[in-house]
């Protein structure tokens, strides 16, 4: 929000910051299923699943291009991923969720609000 225009002081930033991870922030518990296990990638996956829910993101069939254009554009937002992660991050997505890729949805909650 600050990008957009938020005045905030970096005192409050901190405290949002805190407050945020500590009620939305990763799940280390998030599942990682075996397959995925030694991929590297599958570590970073979570970080997708601190704001979006899992059915927004396999309904997607994104190209390396497109994966990587959304990725860039959550960094944007204040996604923390580095240049080798989000490489890393957008060959898994287009493997995993790419064109003519297939997935069982998952049932798990509602993805969260979008605002």
């Amino acid at each position: 929000m600050i990008g957009w225009g938020a005045s905030v002081t970096p005192t409050e930033k901190d405290e949002i910051v805190n407050y945020l991870s500590a009620q939305f922030g990763i799940n280390d518990s998030a599942p990682v299923t075996a397959t995925d296990a030694n991929e590297p990638a599958a570590a970073l996956f979570p970080r997708c699943l601190s704001c979006h829910g899992m059915p927004l993101i396999e309904e997607q069939r994104l190209s390396a291009a497109g994966w990587k254009r959304e990725i860039d554009k959550m960094v944007g937002w204040g996604a923390s991923l580095t240049e080798p992660e989000i490489q890393l991050l957008t060959e898994y997505l287009s493997r995993k969720f790419g064109p003519g890729t297939t997935v069982t949805p998952t049932a798990s909650a509602p993805s969260p609000p979008v605002h």
